[in-house]
Parts: structure tokens; sequence; C-alpha cells
């Protein structure tokens, strides 16, 4: 209701008010006369006037009262009208207050919004709203609190409150007794605002108390501050009047700590944005790092140009200071290169020391190393495992490092360490980056091992191959015409020429068993010899291994005993070729390491209960036996254990070879020795199926060879023999000399071999593989594309005897693969057999 009309409505009020009061007193005192009168008739006339004082003493009473109760009315009605209107005007001017007031907080909270678009500064924008409403809309104090963990801090003040707070340097302790009451605790624990009309009734702390009577602080509006939806702080605004926070100004001091918490959530977004932008920009180098590491891992060879160049990308591209990488070599650690500003961290370093050294620091590399995964500090300076290097690090400033191992196959080989200028460098992305870089480097330096292990491979292929072919082809001149001495001129040699003889044949035999050796060996370790495991019959393996090894066992007059076996135990799963192999270097073992009338006893027995589908071969011996430190070594390539110094043959791989050869079958070998008492090899093997074996193999040809096998009809056709080294050209003429019926044409190179092949159309071709003008496969690859003669039957013949060489010759067209030295009567049994087919065909 407008103010003019509520005094004009109060002054009428009043004046009916005064009316009524009159109108009742002189109707009262009517009724006063009406009742001292007597009644008389109408018709009657008055009497006379009295005469004398009492008439007149009781009229004047009657008007002086209602004068009276006249002058009352009038007077209550203007006191009425008075306090109305004073009272009106009092609200006025207090409606005129709170409408300047928030005229006054309208305006600060128009400036708030404007700070707030235009200031991207938080301590500032904090700063500056606590001076709005100060400044412009009159509060005597104003200020923001941030909590941190359980304490607030003040981070902004403005008015009084410089005073308020000027002794109070520490932040409010929350989880104390005092602080958890506060009014402040309780916003942020309520999340609600909290409004205090009389803040010194209010305040129970003494303290506090006091220092707001000093400051005169009378009331208080306390709001939650929130940032991201939740409550981060409080907004606290003070005045110097009671009952000053009224529920409009209350409405709009939160509105103005909403549009705060917007602005901070948009500093935040902002902050973020910039943040993702500037990783987005850091990860896109980082990126195109990698993609030149890649590129250079592709591309460069040397290791050390390698590493050198990653360190570079690292430094120039990543946003680091400083790159280094080591390798582990053994339990040593070498620095390999390094690039970048902070150097003088490597200068305290040795470039090579040893990773269990507790003379070196305890470094992250060398956690990082031993564990095998990455090590991170985001706050290198406050490592105590890196205070040797302290000064340096923040010399250059260096707050943030990683390690990174770096693999090879499945060892760790090496690491790369990365230092950063930023405190927090390291975080989830870079660290997946960095992580994906040291998988590359792992990758190259596991290529580069594989590249070196197999060039290594094929430089130890080569050397076999040209060692066994070195070897190989003197042997087979050696046993090639031994053995022609002793089939074509036994009647013209003495026995004591005849036993020298005898002794020349047996030592080629041993030099092409030790080549054979060492080549299994190298084939073994290389995972180039393969096995193929079938239900092989034992007894035909032991009767041809025992046959092999009879003359030998009577030379040094040791008797070789088999027991009969137990039914049921007819086959094993295994190499029959290799298993021959195994059984005759273990009886050779178990005679030669004997005494003279001693004996070799072979038994075969089934698995114990715990492993029942197994085979058990034992040799057992009655000889020298060995000792415990013997034993230790006993399988130890090129170990003899002492015994070269007894006058016994031997290589001291044999043993070692055999083992490697029972592993590869499935199988296993053991020793038991008591040094006076014996020896006894135990060769255990998976069972075969009964009747389910393959056909062994023949023995192969060698010293304890049948060398009078029955006669055989002599053989008609025409052999071509290319070869270009005269001694196998005359040693296998010398051997055809006793067929008549045979022809046999020779031919030293490739080139005329291939001529005479298309002129001739021999019924056989024996093959050389190394010729001087051209290699064996290409003789067969041009034998094979000539219509003339590509259905000739090859035969390669070769010193080389090297797996590959052999799979490479059939893959060209070869239909066998002989090696040499030539064992005669095999040589010359499958001579006959081929020329036999070429016939029947």
């Amino acid at each position: 209701m407008p103010a003019m009309l509520r005094a004009s409505l109060a002054v009428r009020l009043s004046s009916l008010l005064a009316t009524l009061l009159s109108l009742l007193g002189l109707a009262a005192a009517l009724a006063l006369q009406q009742v001292n009168e007597p009644s008389r008739p109408l018709a009657e006339t008055p009497p006379p006037p009295a005469t004398g004082n009492a008439p007149l003493r009781g009229t004047a009473t009657t008007v002086w009262a209602i004068g009276g109760l006249t002058l009352l009315a009038v007077a209550v009605g203007v006191l009425g009208v008075v306090l109305l209107v004073r009272r009106d005007r009092a609200e006025q001017a207090q409606a005129a207050v709170r409408t300047q007031r928030l005229d006054r907080f309208y305006l600060a909270l128009s400036r708030t919004s404007q700070l707030i678009t235009r200031e991207r500064d938080e301590a500032r924008l904090f700063a500056g709203i606590c001076e709005l409403c100060v400044d412009t809309g009159h509060a005597s104090r104003a200020a923001v609190s941030l909590r941190e963990g359980h304490r607030l801090r003040r981070v902004a003040r403005a008015g009084q409150a410089v005073a308020f707070f000027s002794d109070e340097g520490a932040p409010l302790d929350l989880s104390t007794a005092e602080g958890a009451q506060t009014l402040s605790a309780r916003v942020l624990r309520e999340g609600h605002p909290v409004v205090v009309a009389d803040y010194l009734a209010a305040q129970p702390s003494p303290r506090w108390r006091e220092r707001a009577l000093a400051q005169n602080l009378l009331s208080v509006a306390i709001l939650p501050l929130r940032r991201g939806g939740n409550v981060v702080g409080t907004f606290s605004v003070g005045a110097s009047e009671r009952d000053f926070f009224d529920a409009p100004l209350v409405q709009l001091l939160e509105e103005m700590v909403e549009d705060l918490a917007f602005a901070l959530d948009n500093i935040d977004r902002q902050v973020a944005e910039e943040a993702a932008k500037r990783q987005a920009a850091r990860l896109s180098a980082f990126l195109a790092a990698l993609s030149q590491t890649g590129r250079l891992i592709a591309r460069e060879r040397d290791e050390h140009k390698l590493f050198d160049a990653v360190c570079r990308i690292c430094v120039d591209t990543a946003g680091v200071v400083q790159a280094a990488i080591v390798r582990l070599e053994g339990d040593e650690v070498v620095r390999i290169t390094s690039a970048g500003s902070a150097s003088d961290l490597w200068r305290r370093m040795p470039a090579r020391w040893r990773l269990d050294d507790p003379a070196v620091p305890p470094l992250l590399t060398k956690q990082a190393l031993r564990e095998g995964r990455a090590v991170i500090s985001n706050d290198y300076l406050s490592e105590p495992r890196i205070a040797w290097a302290a000064a340096a690090a923040q010399r250059h400033g260096v707050h943030s490092a990683a390690v990174f191992p770096l693999h090879c196959g499945n060892r760790v080989a090496g690491a790369l360490q990365v230092f950063a200028a930023e405190r927090g460098f390291f975080d989830d992305d870079r660290v997946a980056l960095l992580q994906e870089l040291a998988g590359d480097l792992s990758l190259a330096m596991d290529q580069k091992a594989r590249l070196e292990a197999e060039a290594a491979n094929r430089a130890k292929s080569e050397f076999l191959a040209r060692m066994s072919h070195e070897l190989r082809t003197p042997l087979n001149a050696v046993l090639g015409f031994s053995q022609l001495l002793q089939s074509e001129a036994a009647d013209r040699l003495s026995p004591m020429h005849m036993a020298q003889l005898e002794h020349i044949r047996r030592a080629g035999w041993h030099l092409l068993a030790l080549v054979n050796d060492v080549l299994d060996v190298s084939r073994i370790e290389s995972g180039q010899l393969r096995v193929e495991s079938q239900s092989v019959p034992l007894a035909p393996l032991i009767e041809d291994a025992v046959r092999m090894t009879e003359p030998l066992a009577a030379t040094l007059a040791v008797n070789l005993q088999v027991e009969t076996p137990p039914p049921g135990l007819d086959t094993a799963l295994a190499d029959p070729l290799r298993l021959r192999q195994v059984l005759i270097n273990v009886l050779s073992n178990a005679a030669k390491y004997n005494r003279p009338g001693g004996v070799v006893r072979l038994s075969l027995r089934q698995g114990e209960p715990a492993a029942p589908a197994q085979v058990l071969i034992s040799v057992a011996d009655s000889g020298l036996g060995m000792t415990r430190e013997q034993l230790a070594h006993l399988f130890e390539p090129f170990n003899r254990l002492g015994r070269e110094r007894g006058g016994i043959e031997g290589t001291g791989i044999g043993l070692a070879l055999t083992r490697q050869l029972m592993r590869l079958m499935d199988g296993e070998l053991t020793v038991d020795s008591e040094v006076g008492t014996g020896t006894t090899v135990t060769l255990r093997l998976p069972a075969g199926p009964a009747n389910g074996f393959a056909t062994a193999p023949p023995p192969p040809a060698g010293p304890g060879g049948d060398t009078a096998a029955e006669p055989a009809p002599a053989p008609s056709g025409l052999v071509l023999y290319i070869e270009d080294n005269a001694v196998n050209l005359l040693l296998v003429e010398q051997l055809f000399s006793r067929w008549p019926e045979l022809r046999l044409v020779l031919a030293e190179n490739g080139q005329s071999g291939l001529e005479l092949a298309r002129s001739l159309g021999p019924d056989l071709v024996l093959l050389d593989m190394q010729l001087p003008d051209m290699s064996g496969l290409d003789v067969l690859a041009a034998l094979r594309a000539d219509p003339v003669t590509r259905s000739l039957a090859v035969v390669a013949l070769s010193a080389d005897a090297m797996p590959e060489s052999a799979a490479a010759a059939r893959a060209a067209g070869a239909v066998d693969y002989w090696t040499k030295p030539l064992a005669f009567d095999r040589f010359l049994a499958d001579v006959r057999e081929r020329l036999m087919h070429a016939h029947i065909a």
C-alpha cells in the first residue's frame, strides 16, 4: 500500500474515532438528565425553573464530563495519527535502506559478471569479488577460503577482513574440535548457506567474539563455494549491522556465488582444454619422434648409430633434456650413448659398472634392470636414490626421470633413460609412448641379435660343410684305397703289411666318426638335427650294435653279454638310426674303459612303477669306474676326464652327443659309477606298441662292416662320373674295374659332363657337388631343363654330409645322395641296384 494512502487513511480513522467518542459522551449526558428529571404529562406545562445552586451544579458537571471525554477522544486520535505516521516513516526509511542495499549488491553482481567474463586468473577473480562486495556492496568484510584436505585456507579477503584475519597466518584446521565447530566447517559439511543476524550472540569462541566486537562485526553470511559440483570452499560476507542479510540479499549472494562457481568451472575447462592442446602437441611431437625412430630402426643396421640417433630424437622432439642408453653385458652395465644438456649427470658415473657393485649409488637404472620393468620418478630431486647427483640435476633443472628396460629375447639387455625439466612430466600417455619406443628398440636389438645369430649359424654351417668336405675328401682316398688293397692285394701282402693296412683303415674310420660327431653336435646346438620317432624293434638294433662293437671288444679282451629280454618288451619309440648310434657309443665306451678280461652286460627291462610305459636299456661294465668329481664333468664336450693320458682312443664328445640324442627322442640317459667297480649307463625310452614297428634301417658301413657278402652278378651299362678330384676318379675307376661289362666315362667339370650326358645318355650319372666351373645344383638344373637328359638317373656323390645339402640336391632332381668316404660294399651294392633298375625301366 502506498505511504500517502496509508497516512490519509490514518487521519480519517482518527477523526472518525473522535466523532464517535463525542457522540458517545453526548448520549451519556442526555441519559443522565433523563434519569434525574421526573416524568410528566406532555400537556402539562413545565414547572418554573428552580431557584438555588443545586440544579446549576448538576448541569455544569455534565457539560464538563462531555467536554473532557471529547478532548480525550481528540487527543487519542491525534496521538494515534502521530504514531502511525512515525511508524510509516520509519518503515519507509528502512525500505529505502534495503532497496539501496539491494541496488548496491545488484551493481556488485553486475560487476561480478563483468569480472567473470574478462578475468581468467583464479586468484585475481577471488580478490576482485571480495573487493566488489566491500566497495560496491558496502559490506564491511568479505573473504574466500578454499579447502585443502582437512584445512581451510583463505585465498582472498577485503575490507575489515584484512584486519580481522591479520594474525591468522595458518589455515583453519577443520580436524580440531574448535575448527569443527566453526560456521565455515558447518557450511562445508552441509553445503547450505549459514546466515547469522547477531554474530556476537551466536559466536561461541571468545577469541573470535572479541575480534568481531573490536571490528564491529555484527552479522555474517557464509555460503558454500562449489567447483565441478563439489563444495571446495566458502564465500563469507560480514556487516556492521545486525540483521543485515535479509532473504532477498542472501538470494542475491547465492546468485553471485553461483556465478563464481560457473567462472571456476569455466577456468577449469579452459585450463583442461589448454592442457589437452599442449598435451596433444607434445604427444604429436612424440609420435613424430616414434615415427622417425621406426624408420631409423628399419634402415639403420649399426646399433651404436641407432642408439645415438634415438637419444637425439628424444631430446629434439620429445621435450626431454637428457636421454641415454645403457647395455647390460653379463652383470656389467655399459653406457652406449647419451644426448642432451644434462651431461653432467654422467660425469660422476663410470662408463662401465657392475650391477651388483655396492660402490655405485642405488640408481633407478639398477631397479629397472633388475626387475625388468619401467621405473618412473616425477619428483626426481626428492628421490633419495639420486642424492649423489642431486646438485647436477638441480643445476640442469631435472625434475622428472624415467628408465625403461630394453629386452632381447627373454632377457633384459639394457635400458633407455630419459630426464625432463617439468615435474610430473611422465604421465600415462608419455609413459605409454616411451614404452612403445623401448619396445621398438628392443625389437631392433632382438632383430640384430637374431641376424647376428643367423649369420653366425650360416658361417658355422659353411665352415662345417667345408670342414666336412675337406676332411672327407682325403678320407675317401685313405679308406677307399685301404679297402681296395685289403680286397684285391691280400695275397700279395705279408701278414704284417695286412695288419698295418688294417690300422690305417681303422684310423680312417675313427677320424670319420670324429667328424660325424662334431657335425652332429653342431647341428644339435643350432637346432638343425631332427629325429623321427617311430616304433622300432629293439632286438635287431641291439644285435647290430653288439655285432659292430664286437671287433673292438675282442681287441681289448672284453666279453660282451646280452641278457634275454622279458616278454612284451619288443619295441620302443625312437629314431632307429640315432638309437643304433647311441647303443654303439655306449657299448664302445663300456669296452674301451673296461679292463682286460672284463665284462659288458646289456639288459632290457620295463620302467619303474612310477613310469611303466618306459623301456630301460642298461649297459653295465666292470671297468675302472669314476669318481664324483669325474661324474660332475661327464657330459662336458671334449672333456675326457683325464683318460686321454691312458692311451684310450676317444674324442670326449661321444657321451655328450649321446645324451643330446636321447633327449631329442624324448628319452633320458643316466650314469651310475663307482671307482674300481664299474659304470652302468641306463637309457630310458618311451615303450612302443607291440607289432607296430617300422623296419629298422640297415647298419651303416664302418670298421665292422660286412666285407664278406655273398657275390652278386656283375652289372652292365654306362656310368658317367662327373668329378674334378683325380684321386676320387682313380678310386671309382679301380672299383668298377672288377665289372668288365660296365663302362665308366669320366668328366672333370660340369660343362663337359653336361655334353657327355646329352651325347651318351648314360644309365647312371654320379655327380660331385663341388666342381670347378659350376656347382652340382647348377648341373642338376641344366640336366632337368634339357628334354634329352631330363629322365637320367643322377646320384649326388659328395663329401658334404650336411643334411641341408642333401635336401637341396634331392629337391634339384637327384634320385639319391651318397656321402664320401665310400664304403665299398655299400657303394657297389647301390650302384648295382641303380643299374638294374635302369635296365628294367
